[in-house]
């Protein structure tokens, strides 16, 4: 039998998660089960079948879970796009895509020696050095006069070169062997502003 309970407060007892009908621990606090179907019963039950339950309100949490979510949520209708507008928005992303293009140039010239001599003379440094690996030379770009078009070379000469018309002058240069590197040449370059020449950007073409 039922034990008698206040129907007045079994009304103010939230309802449980999922609000599935079926029998779920007593809300007020016995150790049996209460049925709810939109609203707390008085009819109880020992809770041999407590697990059940359980399991089916596992399930249906389950269930609203896999719905995706154009199930759920109304599709928003945009309006169509005009030839003008797409058109646009073509030119904007292959402006977009030349100036990521150009910059990723621009920083790669500025890690050959010519783009780190042309640094080190806008900052105004007395002295300038890189090395070489001569056994290694990839494809460098160099910059060439206004005008002309840039070019790439792997002639360490040439490469010594693009540094001197840069602004330098070559005061030292030594060569030794390092492991793993092999033949490594080390220049050493002073500021000479009559040597500097006016050179392009290899990056804008």
């Amino acid at each position: 039998m039922s034990p008698i309970v206040d129907k007045e407060r079994l009304r103010q007892v939230p309802p449980p998660q999922g609000q599935v009908t079926g029998w779920y621990p007593d809300p007020m606090g016995s150790t049996a089960e209460r049925f709810w179907d939109s609203e707390w019963m008085e009819l109880t039950r020992s809770p041999r079948l407590r697990l059940a339950a359980e399991a089916l309100v596992r399930e249906q949490a389950k269930q609203t879970s896999r719905l995706s979510l154009r199930d759920r949520v109304p599709p928003i209708l945009l309006p169509p796009v005009s030839k003008e507008k797409r058109e646009q928005r073509a030119r904007e992303r292959e402006h977009m895509k030349q100036q990521l293009w150009t910059e990723a140039e621009r920083q790669a010239f500025f890690r050959t020696p010519a783009g780190r001599a042309r640094l080190a003379f806008e900052r105004g440094q007395h002295l300038f050095q890189y090395e070489l690996d001569i056994d290694r030379i990839g494809p460098t770009v160099i910059p060439a006069p206004i005008g002309t078009a840039a070019r790439e070379t792997e002639d360490a000469v040439d490469i010594l070169n693009s540094v001197v018309v840069e602004g330098w002058k070559l005061v030292d240069g030594k060569f030794f062997y390092v492991a793993g590197r092999g033949l490594v040449g080390c220049y050493l370059f002073r500021r000479s502003k009559k040597r500097r020449q006016k050179l392009n950007d290899p990056w804008r073409g």
